[in-house]
């Protein structure tokens, strides 16, 4: 039976493939070293992160951290909105992904793991923007189009050999297929809007398919999103 945490913990949710990586293994020991209350758990698949997390706020934890990229920061995200996020738990992020656009576009230090580690277990929490659409939670960016389809399409291998440069070797590979999409906006209450276009974003913050500063002026705590069309 896994031991849940105690109150007043911090738990970080490492994506699986992150978890083995030497320099995470380092930041983690040397923020444990220092006496910050971490928990480190490895959750399989979709199942075990909605059980894991569950488990870990009922223990008293307090501060979930995301170890990850912009998708393992969106499944976290999605699960503590739908277990019911309350201003006793807060969201720390770790970037351990290919382009990690949410933690650059939120000043987070990139390339130091322990930095970012140690300010994820002890950094003041700040009330942050929540986007929805077709009923599914996200933060960041959520895209459309011509970007989506690249982000999808890109290869795994690609992106661990290049980062994000690899989205945009993809993009250039891909644009000789580059056609319009029909597509309808709807917001809540009512206005929609029946468009033509090559791409789509809908953001809390500014970058998206690595390091593209796709909403410029988006902020993630002034109760706006932002559409790039």
């Amino acid at each position: 039976m896994a031991q849940k945490s105690k109150a007043g913990a911090i738990v970080l949710v490492i994506h699986k493939k992150s978890c083995m990586r030497p320099e995470v293994k380092a930041a983690v020991k040397a923020v444990q070293s220092a006496g910050h209350k971490l928990r480190v758990i490895i959750p399989w698949n979709g199942k075990e992160l909605k059980r894991a997390l569950a488990r870990e706020i009922a223990g008293g934890a307090t501060r979930i951290i995301a170890g990850g990229g912009d998708g393992t920061l969106n499944k976290v995200t999605r699960r503590l909105m739908k277990h019911g996020w309350n201003e006793k738990v807060s969201l720390g992020v770790m970037p351990l992904g290919t382009a990690n656009d949410f933690a650059r576009g939120a000043g987070l230090p990139l390339d130091n793991l322990e930095a970012a580690l140690t300010h994820a277990c002890s950094g003041e929490a700040t009330p942050i923007d929540i986007g929805q659409m077709n009923g599914t939670y996200f933060i960041n960016v959520a895209s459309g189009g011509f970007g989506s389809e690249v982000t999808a399409a890109t290869p795994q291998n690609i992106k661990k050999a290049l980062g994000g440069a690899a989205y945009t070797l993809m993009g250039i590979a891909m644009a000789k297929d580059l056609k319009p999409y029909r597509c309808t906006f709807e917001v809540a209450g009512g206005e929609r809007l029946d468009v033509s276009l090559l791409v789509m974003a809908v953001g809390n913050n500014r970058y998206a398919g690595g390091a593209f500063d796709v909403a410029p002026k988006a902020d993630l705590t002034d109760g706006l999103l932002d559409v790039a069309l």
